[in-house]
Protein backbone atom coordinates (compact mmCIF):
# COMPACT_ATOMS: atom_id res chain seq x y z
CA UNK A 1 0.00 0.00 0.00
CA UNK A 2 2.72 2.04 0.77
CA UNK A 3 5.89 0.68 -0.87
CA UNK A 4 8.04 3.58 0.21
CA UNK A 5 7.56 2.70 3.58
CA UNK A 6 9.87 0.20 3.81
CA UNK A 7 13.00 2.64 3.18
CA UNK A 8 11.55 5.13 5.16
CA UNK A 9 11.05 2.98 8.87
CA UNK A 10 14.45 1.57 8.12
CA UNK A 11 15.84 5.13 8.57
CA UNK A 12 13.66 6.33 11.05
CA UNK A 13 15.87 3.44 13.32
CA UNK A 14 19.01 5.53 12.32
CA UNK A 15 17.39 8.88 13.29
CA UNK A 16 16.64 7.99 16.78
CA UNK A 17 20.11 6.16 17.51
CA UNK A 18 21.32 10.05 17.52
CA UNK A 19 23.43 10.10 14.13
CA UNK A 20 23.10 13.62 12.68
CA UNK A 21 20.20 13.99 10.24
CA UNK A 22 20.64 14.73 6.78
CA UNK A 23 16.93 15.53 5.11
CA UNK A 24 18.51 16.50 1.96
CA UNK A 25 20.77 13.74 1.41
CA UNK A 26 17.77 11.67 2.88
CA UNK A 27 15.21 13.24 0.38
CA UNK A 28 17.43 12.51 -2.34
CA UNK A 29 18.12 8.94 -1.52
CA UNK A 30 14.16 7.91 -0.99
CA UNK A 31 12.94 10.32 -3.77
CA UNK A 32 15.39 10.15 -6.40
CA UNK A 33 15.52 14.27 -6.67
CA UNK A 34 16.10 17.56 -4.68
CA UNK A 35 14.03 18.91 -1.96
CA UNK A 36 13.68 22.22 -3.91
CA UNK A 37 10.87 24.46 -2.80
CA UNK A 38 9.31 22.05 -0.98
CA UNK A 39 6.23 22.82 1.51
CA UNK A 40 4.48 21.10 4.17
CA UNK A 41 1.48 20.57 2.37
CA UNK A 42 -0.57 17.87 0.00
CA UNK A 43 -1.22 19.19 -3.64
CA UNK A 44 -4.89 20.89 -2.39
CA UNK A 45 -2.40 23.23 -0.19
CA UNK A 46 -4.21 21.67 2.90
CA UNK A 47 -1.54 20.46 6.24
CA UNK A 48 -1.66 17.12 6.88
CA UNK A 49 -1.79 15.06 10.04
CA UNK A 50 0.14 11.45 10.32
CA UNK A 51 -2.73 9.51 9.61
CA UNK A 52 -4.03 11.34 6.72
CA UNK A 53 -1.00 10.57 5.15
CA UNK A 54 -2.11 7.06 4.62
CA UNK A 55 -5.27 8.51 2.59
CA UNK A 56 -2.85 10.03 -0.17
CA UNK A 57 -3.70 8.78 -3.50
CA UNK A 58 -0.44 10.52 -5.32
CA UNK A 59 2.40 8.29 -4.83
CA UNK A 60 4.72 11.44 -5.17
CA UNK A 61 2.93 13.67 -2.91
CA UNK A 62 2.88 11.05 -0.41
CA UNK A 63 6.48 10.75 -0.20
CA UNK A 64 6.99 14.41 0.51
CA UNK A 65 4.31 14.14 3.24
CA UNK A 66 5.98 11.41 4.91
CA UNK A 67 9.36 12.88 4.53
CA UNK A 68 8.38 16.48 5.66
CA UNK A 69 7.27 14.07 8.72
CA UNK A 70 10.64 12.90 9.58
CA UNK A 71 11.45 16.37 10.38
CA UNK A 72 9.46 16.96 12.83
CA UNK A 73 9.83 15.79 16.72
CA UNK A 74 9.75 11.51 18.16
CA UNK A 75 6.15 12.08 18.83
CA UNK A 76 4.41 12.29 14.94
CA UNK A 77 6.23 9.35 13.48
CA UNK A 78 5.36 7.25 16.44
CA UNK A 79 2.10 7.62 15.72
CA UNK A 80 2.80 6.87 12.12
CA UNK A 81 4.78 4.03 12.77
CA UNK A 82 1.77 2.75 15.28
CA UNK A 83 -0.96 3.59 12.85
CA UNK A 84 1.19 1.76 9.84
CA UNK A 85 2.20 -1.19 12.13
CA UNK A 86 -1.64 -2.05 12.12
CA UNK A 87 -1.83 -1.47 8.01
CA UNK A 88 -3.66 -3.80 5.86
CA UNK A 89 -0.61 -3.82 3.81
CA UNK A 90 2.26 -6.64 4.99
CA UNK A 91 5.25 -5.05 4.30
CA UNK A 92 4.03 -1.60 5.48
CA UNK A 93 3.63 -3.66 9.07
CA UNK A 94 6.12 -5.38 8.89
CA UNK A 95 8.53 -2.37 8.30
CA UNK A 96 6.78 -0.76 11.25
CA UNK A 97 6.68 -2.85 13.76
CA UNK A 98 10.29 -4.46 13.47
CA UNK A 99 11.23 -0.09 13.95
CA UNK A 100 9.00 0.51 17.03
CA UNK A 101 10.88 -2.75 18.43
CA UNK A 102 14.44 -1.33 17.32
CA UNK A 103 13.42 2.03 19.07
CA UNK A 104 12.34 0.66 22.37
CA UNK A 105 15.56 -1.70 22.41
CA UNK A 106 17.56 1.07 21.63
CA UNK A 107 15.58 3.13 24.32
CA UNK A 108 16.08 0.09 27.03
CA UNK A 109 19.91 -0.22 26.33
CA UNK A 110 19.78 3.72 27.38
CA UNK A 111 17.92 3.85 29.63
CA UNK A 112 19.74 0.28 31.44
CA UNK A 113 23.45 2.20 31.40
CA UNK A 114 22.02 6.15 32.70
CA UNK A 115 20.40 3.92 35.50
CA UNK A 116 23.44 2.20 35.83
CA UNK A 117 25.59 5.62 35.86
CA UNK A 118 22.31 7.52 38.04
CA UNK A 119 22.82 4.82 40.78
CA UNK A 120 26.55 5.19 41.28
CA UNK A 121 27.67 6.80 44.69
CA UNK A 122 29.61 9.45 42.93
CA UNK A 123 26.39 10.23 40.52
CA UNK A 124 25.91 13.76 39.92
CA UNK A 125 23.11 16.20 39.53
CA UNK A 126 23.94 16.13 36.12
CA UNK A 127 23.87 11.70 36.03
CA UNK A 128 20.27 12.10 37.88
CA UNK A 129 18.78 14.60 35.21
CA UNK A 130 19.74 13.07 32.24
CA UNK A 131 17.83 9.41 33.17
CA UNK A 132 14.91 11.15 34.63
CA UNK A 133 15.06 13.11 31.20
CA UNK A 134 15.26 9.70 29.19
CA UNK A 135 12.51 8.15 31.19
CA UNK A 136 10.23 10.95 30.17
CA UNK A 137 11.03 10.64 26.68
CA UNK A 138 10.64 6.99 26.87
CA UNK A 139 6.89 7.82 28.41
CA UNK A 140 6.28 10.68 26.08
CA UNK A 141 6.68 8.20 22.97
CA UNK A 142 4.05 5.81 24.08
CA UNK A 143 5.71 2.65 23.01
CA UNK A 144 5.08 0.80 26.29
CA UNK A 145 2.37 -1.78 27.04
CA UNK A 146 -0.26 -0.62 29.84
CA UNK A 147 1.44 -3.54 31.97
CA UNK A 148 4.78 -1.52 31.54
CA UNK A 149 4.02 1.85 31.70
CA UNK A 150 2.86 2.10 35.70
CA UNK A 151 6.34 0.51 36.21
CA UNK A 152 8.24 3.19 34.34
CA UNK A 153 6.15 5.91 35.60
CA UNK A 154 7.01 5.16 38.82
CA UNK A 155 10.76 4.84 38.54
CA UNK A 156 10.14 8.40 36.46
CA UNK A 157 8.14 9.68 39.97
CA UNK A 158 11.21 8.39 42.12
CA UNK A 159 13.85 10.04 40.09
CA UNK A 160 12.11 13.18 40.37
CA UNK A 161 11.79 13.03 43.89
CA UNK A 162 15.09 12.36 44.27
CA UNK A 163 15.75 15.32 42.39
CA UNK A 164 14.12 17.34 43.94
CA UNK A 165 14.57 16.30 47.75
CA UNK A 166 18.58 15.88 47.32
CA UNK A 167 19.48 18.87 44.89
CA UNK A 168 16.83 20.74 45.59
CA UNK A 169 15.97 20.96 41.61
CA UNK A 170 13.01 21.84 40.37
CA UNK A 171 12.87 22.34 37.05
CA UNK A 172 10.82 19.33 36.26
CA UNK A 173 7.55 20.10 38.96
CA UNK A 174 5.15 20.55 36.02
CA UNK A 175 6.29 16.84 35.16
CA UNK A 176 6.59 15.50 38.00
CA UNK A 177 2.68 17.19 38.50
CA UNK A 178 1.43 15.58 34.93
CA UNK A 179 3.54 11.96 36.48
CA UNK A 180 1.43 12.08 39.55
CA UNK A 181 -1.67 12.82 37.01
CA UNK A 182 -0.96 9.87 35.00
CA UNK A 183 -0.48 8.00 38.05
CA UNK A 184 -3.97 8.89 39.14
CA UNK A 185 -2.46 9.90 42.48
CA UNK A 186 -4.40 13.17 42.39
CA UNK A 187 -4.69 14.18 46.14
CA UNK A 188 -0.44 14.05 45.66
CA UNK A 189 -0.78 16.20 42.83
CA UNK A 190 -2.82 18.77 44.54
CA UNK A 191 -1.09 18.89 47.31
CA UNK A 192 2.16 19.55 45.41
CA UNK A 193 0.61 22.33 42.83
CA UNK A 194 -1.01 23.91 46.42
CA UNK A 195 2.37 24.02 47.71
CA UNK A 196 4.11 25.62 44.60
CA UNK A 197 1.04 28.18 44.04
CA UNK A 198 1.89 29.62 47.46
CA UNK A 199 5.21 30.20 46.78
CA UNK A 200 6.03 33.54 45.13
CA UNK A 201 5.72 33.84 41.05
CA UNK A 202 4.68 30.34 40.78
CA UNK A 203 4.75 29.66 36.65
CA UNK A 204 1.18 29.94 34.76
CA UNK A 205 1.26 26.26 33.72
CA UNK A 206 0.91 25.49 37.40
CA UNK A 207 -2.17 27.37 37.64
CA UNK A 208 -3.85 25.22 34.22
CA UNK A 209 -2.45 22.08 36.07
CA UNK A 210 -4.71 23.09 39.14
CA UNK A 211 -7.66 23.47 37.02
CA UNK A 212 -7.37 20.41 35.21
CA UNK A 213 -6.67 18.53 38.52
CA UNK A 214 -9.85 20.07 39.75
CA UNK A 215 -11.71 19.10 36.25
CA UNK A 216 -10.50 15.17 36.83
CA UNK A 217 -11.68 15.15 40.43
CA UNK A 218 -14.80 16.83 39.36
CA UNK A 219 -14.85 19.85 42.07
CA UNK A 220 -16.77 22.43 39.87
CA UNK A 221 -17.64 24.02 42.83
CA UNK A 222 -14.48 24.56 44.07
CA UNK A 223 -13.00 25.19 40.98
CA UNK A 224 -15.18 28.13 40.45
CA UNK A 225 -14.27 29.60 43.73
CA UNK A 226 -10.25 29.15 42.90
CA UNK A 227 -10.74 31.30 39.31
CA UNK A 228 -12.97 33.54 41.08
CA UNK A 229 -10.68 34.41 44.12
CA UNK A 230 -7.73 34.57 41.56
CA UNK A 231 -9.25 36.91 39.42
CA UNK A 232 -10.41 39.01 42.08
CA UNK A 233 -6.76 38.74 43.28
CA UNK A 234 -5.58 41.65 41.36
CA UNK A 235 -3.17 40.11 39.90
CA UNK A 236 -1.75 40.16 36.44
CA UNK A 237 -2.20 37.18 33.84
CA UNK A 238 -1.16 36.34 30.36
CA UNK A 239 -4.76 37.02 28.56
CA UNK A 240 -4.52 32.71 27.88
CA UNK A 241 -4.63 32.35 31.45
CA UNK A 242 -7.25 35.40 32.20
CA UNK A 243 -9.63 33.39 29.51
CA UNK A 244 -9.76 30.11 31.21
CA UNK A 245 -10.48 31.54 34.39
CA UNK A 246 -13.32 33.87 33.32
CA UNK A 247 -15.10 30.80 31.44
CA UNK A 248 -14.92 28.88 35.12
CA UNK A 249 -16.51 31.81 36.94
CA UNK A 250 -18.94 32.10 34.27
CA UNK A 251 -19.96 28.48 34.82
CA UNK A 252 -23.49 29.06 36.55
CA UNK A 253 -23.35 25.52 37.61
CA UNK A 254 -20.52 25.46 39.88
CA UNK A 255 -21.60 28.58 41.29
CA UNK A 256 -24.43 26.64 43.19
Amino acid sequence: MIPIFGPIAGLIIIFTSGKERNYDELYRIVNGTTNDDYDIRSVSGEFLSAEEVFLLNDAADRRKTMLELLKQDTSPYMDVLKLASENDDVDTAHYATASLMQIQTEYQKDLRFLSAVASRPDATLGDHKRYAEMLSHYLDDRLLEESLLRKQRLLLHNELELLMDKYDCHDYDKEYIENLIMLENYSAATEFCDKLLSGKEPPEEIYFLRIRLYILQRDHRELYRFAKALLESGETFSPTLHKELTYWTEDTAAAQ
